[in-house]
């Protein structure tokens, strides 16, 4: 499978899907589109709740078996939400090495990532059993316990990405 990524306008994610699945021939080679998301504790109002927020916000990932065809990149590019595709419009390529590892990585638990289940050794230092967050300990930066996230960064095409993951502290048995 190959892998594209499109930027779009960000909180308008869902919408842009939609509306190519609208005008999608069904003789295109898109397997499926992928918005990845996250959850999150937030706290409103002095109570925390779990939210869903995007995990690459204005990024939609396009799955394919092929290149991606003239016809759906027209489609893309016509919609109100489509800012351009990576590379750049000029050289759409599929993504590869790190950032389709790290893709993958994510959609590996699905378009929802929820928390990783974690722990603290003796030294405090965070230690995770499972989740999103399992294989990526060597990006953590910071660690919040208090509102139960970790801050990680990653290189996605070749820029640096930060972004929050939660976590839920279990206790080692």
């Amino acid at each position: 499978m190959n892998y594209y990524a499109a930027q779009v306008h960000s909180g308008r994610e869902q919408r842009f899907i939609d509306q190519i699945k609208q005008y999608l021939p069904q003789a295109s080679s898109v397997q499926q589109l992928i918005f990845l998301r996250r959850e999150l504790y937030v706290q409103k109002q002095g109570r925390m709740k779990n939210e869903l927020q995007p995990l690459f916000p204005g990024y939609i990932f396009i799955e394919t078996d092929k290149t991606l065809d003239i016809p759906t990149q027209e489609l893309m590019r016509k919609s109100e939400y489509f800012y351009r595709f990576l590379k750049s419009n000029q050289n759409i390529t599929a993504l590869d090495n790190n950032d389709l590892k790290i893709l993958k990585h994510f959609m590996h638990f699905g378009e929802t990532a929820g928390a990783s289940e974690v722990y603290f050794d003796e030294n405090q230092r965070i230690v995770v059993e499972e989740g999103p967050l399992k294989g990526l300990e060597g990006f953590i930066i910071k660690v919040d316990k208090r509102r139960r996230r970790a801050k990680i960064r990653l290189n996605f095409e070749n820029s640096p990405v930060i972004m929050d993951l939660a976590f839920n502290v279990i206790t080692k048995t």
